[in-house]
């Protein structure tokens, strides 16, 4: 497989890179910059006029390779300095032959092998694509390793194929609706490609910073007003412990002096249970005659 600049046909056999800002290209291939659809339809008509074709017994111009015209597009905000990048693949595929029906011979019997070959390694990366498998074969061809992006990656893909509506041409056409059914089989997740400048950081972080501000002063507010709150309610809880301790004193002092009441009668002061009991442990009344050791619980 070769690949050629059509824009440039001295430029031949270039080669496929990859890199990481980039992704997947053709090394040297001729780029040109357009402001408008008709400059852009003049270079597509200029490249094919530039392609291979040749004559056969199915087709008279039928074409010899596949084509490629990348359309890159370039979004710049000049507010925000923020820049989008998109490539969009215009991909015409030569069709799959059968030499009993086209009676291709030397060069062009070559080209046709190549052609049928190619596309067989595109029906594969397909079936892989499909299956979930890890490994695709993206470099079993430049033409599938040119498309890598747009196969497998950050893409969506629209698939156009013709077929002959001639019962001679039946094996063709299912072979070329099959191919196309796998195809629609293939789910991409792409994402908008977008690249930010220095400055566009700058303003992300300073808001980022302004916004952990905000919330320092609101977290701030909350913490007086719960501190104004706990106040009052501490006191409440202060002078309800204090009253309660008064209370429990009173009926231990009614207790010891006994008042000439029983426990029963004592317990009912502040609702606290008290009762006298003997160093004999027998319970008896709260009188003046109590032991000096008897104990009030």
């Amino acid at each position: 497989e070769k690949i050629n600049d059509l824009l440039n046909p001295a430029k031949s056999n270039l080669k496929v890179r990859e890199d990481p800002a980039r992704g997947v290209y053709v090394e040297g291939v001729t780029e040109a910059y357009t402001s408008s659809a008709e400059e852009m339809l003049e270079l597509m008509e200029r490249g094919t006029s530039n392609r291979a074709v040749a004559s056969t017994r199915m087709n008279a111009d039928s074409s010899r390779s596949h084509s490629v015209f990348v359309v890159t597009t370039e979004q710049k905000d000049p507010v925000s300095g923020l820049k989008k990048v998109g490539n969009m693949y215009l991909v015409d595929l030569a069709g799959s032959e059968m030499v009993g029906k086209t009676h291709a011979s030397g060069q062009t019997l070559a080209e046709a092998k190549m052609i049928n070959k190619s596309l067989s390694a595109l029906g594969n990366v397909i079936k892989a694509l499909i299956s979930g498998t890890s490994h695709i074969p993206y470099r079993d061809s430049k033409l599938t390793r040119v498309l890598q992006n747009s196969l497998g990656g950050n893409a969506k893909t629209s698939l156009v194929i013709t077929c002959s509506s001639s019962s001679y041409n039946a094996v063709e056409t299912l072979s070329t609706l099959r191919f196309g059914a796998r195809a629609k089989c293939i789910r991409n997740k792409p994402k908008a490609n977008q690249e930010r400048s220095a400055e566009e950081y700058q303003r992300l972080l300073t808001a980022a910073d302004k916004r952990e501000a905000e919330l320092r002063k609101y977290v701030a507010a909350l913490e007086a007003e719960i501190h104004t709150l706990r106040g009052p309610l501490v006191q409440e809880a202060v002078d309800s412990f204090g009253k309660a301790e008064g209370g429990l004193g009173a009926g231990s002092d009614d207790a010891a002096v006994g008042n000439g009441g029983t426990a029963a009668d004592d317990a009912a002061i502040d609702g606290v249970a008290v009762s006298a009991t003997t160093a004999a442990g027998t319970p008896s009344k709260a009188d003046d005659d109590a032991p000096v050791g008897a104990s009030i619980t």
